[in-house]
């Protein structure tokens, strides 16, 4: 394991335990833009995952946040590092933590992802995936399967400006063939299909590369990963991009061929 990795590691097992330890009741908002909000948690975490990493690892790297206006560089830098403190904050602000999470998405200079962890800040345990190994906690996990869309459990994330257009185009297609889908995204939910838990995760709106953490270790995991148009992901900081991932191939191509066009 590289040593951006175990520092990466080390950071996001300092935010779960810091937010075990303390308690945010009242949690100011500092803005809110479309679904994104940020708040004093959020900032708190950013600087906390930031003084780890140049504690824990001597080498340098490019430090993108939602936190930040522009990235941050340290150093001569080897990796670009694309972090998303809290995730899920309007869950987290009003106390449920089954959907939040924190995480880093580790990319070399080329943009080529090569690591990730996403903190499951609920069960206080880390997803972590590199070129060798993709565990829950100390487990190995692998996705599911099941290759009939019927029964399948999926998560898409319709945010409120274009809900009605995403309900029509996404959710609804997919449940009539039979999907239980759940109207929530992010990384947890992608990690959710690399453990067999969910059978695939959409973003059908462009989303910032703060929110792959979770399809990265998907991909290792197994799960086909790919745009809502069925093309390769380009893990660039400056693009937004779609995603979805899927278990498998065939639940992939069910999704695929299901999805009204264009999005």
């Amino acid at each position: 394991m590289m040593e951006i990795d175990k520092a990466s590691k080390t950071a996001i097992l300092r935010v779960l335990k810091y937010l075990q330890e303390h308690e945010f009741e009242s949690v100011t908002i500092h803005y809110e833009k479309g679904d994104n909000v940020s708040s004093d948690c959020d900032i708190k975490l950013n600087s906390l995952i930031l003084e780890t990493l140049l504690q824990e690892s001597s080498e340098g790297f490019m430090l993108y946040s939602e936190e930040l206006e522009k990235p941050k560089i340290f150093s001569n830098p080897n990796y670009k590092l694309i972090i998303d403190p809290l995730d899920q904050t309007s869950s987290f602000i009003y106390g449920n933590l089954e959907y939040a999470s924190t995480s880093i998405l580790i990319l070399d200079m080329e943009n080529n992802p090569i690591g990730a962890v996403v903190g499951d800040i609920n069960n206080q345990k880390i997803y972590y995936a590199d070129k060798k190994v993709v565990r829950y906690g100390r487990k190995k996990i692998k996705p599911s399967e099941k290759t009939d869309l019927l029964e399948t459990r999926i998560a898409i994330y319709a945010e409120k400006y274009s809900r009605k257009f995403l309900y029509d185009n996404t959710i609804f297609p997919i449940m009539e063939r039979g999907a239980r889908v759940v109207n929530n995204g992010g990384s947890l939910f992608a990690c959710r299909v690399a453990d067999g838990r969910f059978h695939a995760a959409l973003e059908p709106k462009p989303v910032g590369l703060y929110e792959f953490a979770g399809a990265y270790i998907a991909e290792m995991a197994g799960c086909v990963v790919t745009d809502i148009d069925g093309n390769k992901i380009k893990y660039s900081p400056d693009q937004k991009n779609t995603y979805i991932v899927a278990s498998n191939i065939n639940i992939h191509r069910e999704i695929l061929t299901t999805l009204k066009k264009p999005l």
